[in-house]
């Protein structure tokens, strides 16, 4: 058998085998969707600027309760007193500058009116309500809750001293004076001292003692510089 005649099958099934395949669909391709920003949203949930980034479907934590705020304390003790003809003055301290002053009668502190000024003690007025307050000792409260008179706590620290006002009187002609004179006009070149310490109940009560027996010594030089 000739050589042509052997290829010839091989050709014939060669091209039935191209022909088959040429007669078969190509399959379509998919179209593509758009999902939009889908691709991303794990960006969002796994952001490492984000406090409360997590696994997504994850519970945040539960906050930590914030404590409650302590009651605001409010106090005024008085500190010392001076009486002198001039009028009285109560020396006060306390946790507010409404309350650190030099008081007069007729001056409030916090709910009360100051009605008497005595040498260890005030009187307060609230409405009916009457309180003596000695020299040492505190009104203070808790939030809202009611006034109480208390002792001044041990590791009670001064405010800081408020700047002087009053103004001294003239030196006296002792030909001329009266004791009354003597003592306003001693107990005005004390009082900006007075002012400097009323927050110090020890140096306070010093000074205030100081004050009395200078009055005192020169009362007696008027007396004695009088004829009789």
């Amino acid at each position: 058998m000739s050589l042509r005649a052997l290829l010839l099958p091989i050709l014939l099934l060669a091209s039935a085998l191209v022909a088959s395949a040429a007669s078969k669909p190509k399959p379509e391709k998919s179209a593509k969707t758009d999902d939009g920003f889908k691709p991303f949203a794990v960006i969002t949930q796994r952001n490492v600027f984000n406090a409360n980034r997590g696994l997504a479907g994850s519970t945040p934590a539960a906050a930590t309760p914030k404590p409650p705020k302590p009651a605001v304390v409010e106090a005024f003790a008085l500190l010392g007193t001076l009486l002198s003809e001039r009028g009285a003055v109560a020396f006060f301290d306390g946790t507010s500058t409404g309350y650190r002053k030099a008081a007069h009668e007729g001056d409030t502190l916090g709910p009360y009116t100051l009605t008497s000024i005595e040498p260890d003690r005030v009187t307060l007025q609230q409405g009916d309500r009457e309180v003596s307050l000695p020299v040492k000792m505190q009104c203070h409260r808790e939030g809202q809750g009611a006034w109480q008179v208390a002792p001044l706590p041990d590791d009670y620290q001064p405010s800081p001293a408020p700047p002087p006002s009053p103004t001294v009187l003239a030196k006296p002609d002792y030909r001329t004076a009266t004791p009354e004179q003597i003592r306003d006009y001693v107990a005005s070149k004390y009082q900006r001292k007075l002012e400097s310490v009323a927050k110090d109940p020890e140096k306070a009560d010093l000074l205030l003692k100081s004050i009395n027996r200078e009055i005192e010594g020169r009362v007696r030089k008027l007396e004695k510089s009088r004829p009789e």
